[in-house]
């Protein structure tokens, strides 16, 4: 079944679990026992790792394909902040795909994943406006001195000013 698409109520895969598309939307996931497409992946997506579907059929995904992230530092926008720099592109796949990375300049690798967790609920929170781009956002020391709260302030803030999210919000 390698390369097909799976037709609903198929399973593949070890958890045995029936594949159910969304609704609307074009799905392709991985699971650690291969890939699982959905009515067909569109031609030119990239390979996707994690879906993380909500209501309404708005996804974020977590992008750790090369060429995708090649392509977003080369061709891709970079701005540059206190907290962070970001590199982000519009896509043609419908759904915001993000990478986040850290540094060991962060330090140990407990901050290092706060850091980075506390930048995914932010994107988390966000990811209804911030449909059809590419995100890649790598954190700067200067978040070490601004709390969760203040993080998820100054991205969103930092979207608007640069087109990424719509001014409706929640």
């Amino acid at each position: 079944m390698e390369g097909e698409c799976l037709k609903e109520g198929e399973t593949k895969g070890g958890n045995g679990l029936p594949f159910s598309p969304a609704p609307s939307l074009v799905l392709f996931h991985t699971s650690r026992h291969g890939p699982l497409t959905g009515p067909c992946i569109p031609q030119g997506s990239a390979y996707l790792e994690e879906v993380t579907p909500i209501t309404g059929g708005i996804f974020l995904i977590r992008v750790k394909e090369k060429q995708v992230r090649q392509e977003v530092f080369s061709r891709g926008k970079k701005r540059v902040s206190k907290i962070m720099t970001l590199f982000f592109m519009k896509n043609n796949v419908g759904m915001a795909r993000y990478a986040v990375y850290s540094s060991r300049r962060l330090g140990g690798a407990v901050s290092r994943n706060r850091i980075k967790r506390t930048f995914r609920e932010v994107l988390n929170s966000l990811k209804s406006h911030l449909q059809g781009y590419d995100l890649i956002i790598i954190p700067r020391e200067g978040v070490k001195d601004v709390s969760s709260r203040e993080v998820g302030l100054l991205v969103e803030e930092q979207f608007r000013n640069l087109g990424i999210m719509g001014v409706s919000g929640s």
